[in-house]
Parts: structure tokens; sequence; C-alpha cells
């Protein structure tokens, strides 16, 4: 993990002297994971740190300010008891007592099993909820980026298998529960708005909204969705109520069934985005005979793209459509671009939407004057090329970098053949 730091120096610096002391410690507490493999955390480990960041009045405590990523490190704890017995409520017990000895967090991971957790959570971080807690109502929240993870797996009929493949049941959500129970929950905190929110693979998406409804309840400048089994659509209710803050946006999930998922985004997030990002659909191999054929990603809207003009970053992974008309549109619609990336995506002749001929899918000369009138353009990603021969479109690299433009793609072999 690249995010971990090597202790030894800081603890050195410890020890030099007082001016030296208050630094080094803010460093090493700043996150209190950044120098734990989650393969090395146990129980041990874990009440050896809550000792360290409770003692003296939280202290220590004081200098934390993110716990992320934590999932991985309460799964070691659940792990680590081999009777299991009990085990998923001792970690959420002390997941609770973690953050209430970290007063200050501004980032934060919470995974949890139950509504209650949840709701234990938020009173753990100070957040409270609208009602007085023994007479005294939660002050003004720190917090500026949280993560929902999923730790507990929502299976009906199972519950998680580990990697040695054994079932553990008591690890399966056994009150269903949907956005209506967290976001109700949330929205009764001392939040009032957040920089970055983050879903990772979340399972309490089921009912209780309807599905085309926002209802995060607080604006929001940054929203990540990573899932494995949602679609734009049926992800609807994670985004913010109130979407005027929101400057970044990027979505990594299933592909949609049809593109009004895609042409419902200005709607659903504004117009005022600085950076969009969208994977929606897998990498795979095929011929070059089926390039032209549609992937697992319906065609792109190029129209819905006219409605951002505040963007400077462009990101479709997997997608269907690349072609020298969306490249105009963007370079008018959205003149303050300076990223594209079309990884993993296939290009479309404006022309001849069903040609197999790589000249009239891809048109250098044509793509490269439409590249030429973006003003701010620093980097390109072309995506998969329309070839199977090497170096094929070698030249078109340094004719973008003769224009200024660092131009990145799979120019060699960029479709492998499958059989």
């Amino acid at each position: 993990m690249s995010r971990l730091i090597d202790r030894q120096p800081f603890l050195s610096l410890c020890l030099v002297s007082r001016q030296t002391l208050n630094p080094a410690r803010q460093a090493l507490y700043r996150d209190p994971f950044c120098s734990i493999y989650p393969y090395e955390f146990n129980w041990r480990r874990a009440n050896s740190l809550l000792t360290s960041l409770e003692a003296n009045d939280k202290t220590l405590g004081q200098l934390v300010q993110g716990i992320y990523p934590v999932t991985q490190y309460l799964k070691a704890l659940i792990n680590d008891d081999k009777e299991r017995n009990e085990t998923v409520r001792c970690t959420m017990r002390w997941f609770e007592q973690l953050l209430k000895a970290c007063p200050h967090l501004r980032q934060v991971e919470l995974s949890f099993k139950t509504v209650n957790d949840f709701e234990n959570l938020l009173e753990a971080l100070s957040l409270g909820l609208s009602w007085p807690k023994d007479g005294v109502l939660a002050g003004p929240s720190s917090l500026r980026t949280l993560v929902f993870s999923r730790l507990f797996y929502d299976d009906e009929e199972d519950g998680e298998i580990d990697a040695d493949g054994h079932e553990h049941p008591e690890l399966s959500i056994s009150d269903r529960f949907n956005t209506a129970d967290i976001f109700n929950a949330l929205g009764r905190t001392s939040i009032t708005s957040l920089d970055e929110v983050e879903y990772h693979n979340v399972g309490f998406v089921h009912s209780g909204y309807p599905a085309n409804e926002p209802q995060f309840p607080f604006p929001v400048k940054s929203l990540r969705i990573h899932s494995h089994s949602y679609t734009l659509a049926t992800s609807i209710p994670l985004l913010p109520r109130n979407h005027s803050a929101l400057e970044h946006f990027g979505f990594s999930g299933e592909p949609p069934l049809d593109s009004s998922e895609i042409q419902a985004l200005p709607n659903l997030l504004g117009t005022t985005l600085r950076s969009l990002f969208l994977r929606l659909s897998r990498a795979d191999q095929f011929y070059l005979s089926e390039y032209t054929l549609r992937s697992d990603a319906p065609p792109l809207p190029l129209e819905t793209f006219r409605l951002f003009p505040h963007l400077t970053s462009l990101s479709l992974v997997g997608t269907h459509g690349p072609s020298p008309r969306f490249l105009e549109l963007l370079a008018t619609a959205s003149p303050l671009i300076t990223h594209l990336s079309f990884l993993c995506s296939r290009w479309v002749s404006d022309t001849d939407p069903q040609s197999f001929r790589p000249e009239v899918i891809f048109p250098e000369v044509q793509i490269l004057s439409s590249l030429s009138k973006f003003k701010h353009l620093k980097d390109i990603y072309l995506g998969t090329l329309p070839t199977t021969k090497h170096n094929k479109y070698k030249g078109l690299k340094s004719s973008l970098e003769a224009e200024g433009i660092k131009g990145e793609g799979e120019y060699e072999c960029c479709i492998r053949r499958n059989g």
C-alpha cells in the first residue's frame, strides 16, 4: 500500500527535542492506520492503539484527522477471532470507541450492519442527532469527507464468504434497511454540508424512496459512487437533493440499460460540474470485425454533454461513442477542458456508424483538426483504436505533441484477438 509511511523517523524526532515532538506527533497520528498493514492488524494492536488515543484526555486522539480506509482493518479484527462469538458486536463497539477518541476528524469511512449501528457511529463522532442528548445539542461538525463502505454483506440466504471459502452467516445484514433509514438519521446531525462523499459497494439501496429522486440530505462538492451491482438509475437516491455545490462527480458501475440514464445527468447533477468521470462498461476483448458492434454501454447522447460549460476534466471509460463530432461539440460547449480520457472506449464514425473501415471510424486528420479547437487541452487518452497493427497510429501521437497536447492510447495491438 503506497499510503503507508515509515514510523521510525517520526518516532526518532519525538525524542530529539520539545520543538520536534509536536510536529512529529502530528505526522504520526494524523492517520493512525498510516503505518499498519491490514494483515498485521489484530486485537492486540487495536486495543493498544485505542489506549494511546484515549490517554491523557485524548491528547493524541485530538491529532487524528482521518480514519480511512478502515473497513479492511475492521475485517482483520473480525477474522482475528477464530471463535467468532460476538466478534461483530465487539468490532463495532471498538470502532465506536475509536471514533469517540478522535474528536477532530475531518475524514472518516463508515461501515455498519444495522441502522442502530449507524446511529451509534454518528453519536460517536459527536455529531449528535437533532434532539438534545443529556440536555446538550451537538456543536458544529469538523467532518468534511464521509465514505460509506460495505463491510457487511446483505444476502437473504447466505452470509459473507471469506477468502478460504467459509461462510459466516453472522456477517449478513439481518435487518433490511434502505436509504431512507440512513439519510433520515444523517439529516438529523449537526452536519450542514460536506466536501466529499464516496460510496463503495454499499448495500443499503433497496426501497423507501422513489428511485428517480436524489435523497442525500446535504450539499456536496465531490461525489463518487463505486458499485459492482448498481446502474446510474439505481444509484439516484445516493445523489444530493441540492446539487448547487456539486463540482466533481464520478460513477463506476453496471452499464445503463439505455442512453436515457446518461441524458438525465444534467438534471440530477446540475450544470456546474468541473470534472465528470463515468465508467459504464467493463473492458473486454473482441475481433476487429466486432469493433463497431454495440458494447455493454449504450451510445453516448452527444447533446447531453452540451450542458456542462464549466468542465475542465472529462473521463468516459468503456463507452461507445467518441467521434470527431463529439470532440467539436465539447470544444464549443466545454471550452475550459484540459483533460480528456476515453479509456477502453470505442470510436464511432459520424458518417457511417456501421462501417468496419478504420479510416472511417477513426479519421486521423479530422480528429487532429477537432482537437486543435480546444484552447486549453493538455492531454487526451484516446482509448481503444480500430487496429490490430503495431504502430498504426504512432504518428498521431507526434502530431498531437506538436499541437501542445499529450496524447496517449492503445496505439499498439489495440484490439487483442480472443480466439
